[in-house]
């Protein structure tokens, strides 16, 4: 159950709001959807790990939309539909 209060919490209390008290029980990202328990499953979010979800996310909805088609698309492709496009590598600068 995703409460819009979580907004304003820490990563802690998002996956699980017991931390905040009994009161809180049965609350978070852990008792939520599959999604939701992968994310609470992985306490280090680093730009590396992010980019790897959004591949895992990227490939599965290429399956559920387009499953005859072979998974084509560059990682410069990957990074644009994510939104990532700052990780893109750059052609290094040379004196010439």
């Amino acid at each position: 159950m995703i409460i819009p209060s979580f907004g304003n919490d820490s990563f802690l209390f998002k996956v699980d709001q017991q931390n905040k008290g009994e009161n809180y029980k049965n609350r978070g990202y852990k008792y939520d959807s599959m999604s939701a328990r992968l994310v609470a499953n992985n306490p280090d979010w680093t730009p590396e790990t992010i980019l790897q979800r959004g591949k895992q996310m990227l490939h599965y909805l290429w399956l559920k939309v387009n499953p005859e088609l072979a998974y084509n698309l560059t990682m410069n492709d990957e990074l644009d539909l994510m939104g990532l496009q700052f990780l893109k590598q750059t052609e290094p600068i040379t004196n010439g």
